[in-house]
């Protein structure tokens, strides 16, 4: 009973499924089968999280390692009958936890963050930018998505509403223009769908990616 004690104490660690998540990638790019790997995270935040998960399970793990010693004698009694070393186990995923966050801290991964221009995406983009810049992740650039731009359309409703955006991007070009490029993309009077239109909204992203940067 000892030993699964361990063991779930290990499976009960914060964010296991989402280590596996973070593993994955890691394994990806060291399998080099891909010239870059573009990985489309969550909306608000959710890979802040991940990241969080990941430095909650290392640490689990330093306590797991702990627990361990602590019947150490008794785990001695199942390794010898054949099982694996409980020990073994939490230091291979506390190297893996350790790997993967200096992987994505690394001048191999680059974060852009997709925002809009108002408020709410303005106030997010702050954070992200700011707990990114705590797990030393760079960040390649701001793109603001779906920008209502003076002339597209006439009406009063679209006049305002590209006075509210037209408001919001100078204040996010005003807070992070001198740190990271800044890109807007209009609202575009096509669905992003499939491989055609996908290459042609790339072109409004081009100049964003310094694609000699994040080469391997």
């Amino acid at each position: 009973p000892v030993d699964e004690t361990i063991l779930d104490y290990i499976a009960g660690a914060p964010g296991i499924s989402e280590e596996f998540v973070l593993a994955y990638l890691l394994d990806q790019y060291h399998l080099g089968g891909y010239d870059f790997i573009v990985w489309d995270t969550a909306p608000a935040g959710g890979t802040l999280r991940l990241l969080r998960l990941e430095e909650q399970f290392y640490e689990h793990l330093g306590e797991a390692g702990k627990l361990y010693f602590s019947v150490k004698s008794v785990l001695d009694k199942v390794k010898r009958k054949g099982g694996r070393n409980p020990l073994g186990i939490i230091d291979e995923w506390r190297v893996l936890a350790k790997d993967v966050l200096d992987f994505m801290s690394s001048d191999t991964v680059r974060a852009f963050v997709v925002t809009i221009p108002e408020w709410l995406g303005y106030a997010q983009t702050e954070r992200i930018v700011g707990e990114l810049g705590e797990f030393s992740v760079n960040i390649g650039g701001i793109l603001v998505n779906q920008v209502a731009e003076t002339g597209i359309c006439q009406g009063e409703v679209w006049d305002k509403k590209s006075e509210v955006h037209a408001h919001h991007m100078d204040m996010i070009r005003q807070e992070f223009g001198d740190r990271y490029k800044v890109k807007s993309v209009p609202v575009l009077p096509y669905e992003v769908k499939g491989v055609d239109r996908l290459l042609r909204f790339s072109e409004n992203v081009l100049d964003l990616v310094d694609i000699e940067s994040v080469k391997p």
